[in-house]
């Protein structure tokens, strides 16, 4: 088992007691007192609020069964399109053949 150092559990309680507004109990030392000190000088306490409100997301909507049968549909292939035109361009008769 791993022993926690003194400085992290300092640490620690002094972050609890910003957060809850409660003095620091325990010992600490004169450097973070003095810091505490002149940050609490320096910048006005703002009172504790309420936790912030969890943002709602809305449920996804739901997909339209021809985009499903669109998307598991089999494709075409590029090189298929290409070649499939060609030969479609090779059959066709002009136009002035026709008459």
């Amino acid at each position: 088992m791993v022993e926690i150092p003194d400085y992290l559990l300092e640490r620690s309680r002094e972050a609890r007691a910003r957060l809850s507004g409660a003095p620091a109990s325990g010992s600490q030392s004169e450097s973070t007192e003095t810091a505490v000190v002149a940050a609490t000088e320096s910048a006005p306490v703002a009172p504790v609020s309420a936790p912030p409100e969890i943002e709602k997301v809305e449920p996804p909507k739901p997909v339209a069964p021809w985009v499903i049968a669109a998307k598991e549909r089999k494709k075409i292939p590029v090189w298929e399109v290409q070649l499939s035109q060609s030969l479609v361009e090779q059959t066709l008769v002009p136009p002035e053949q026709i008459l």
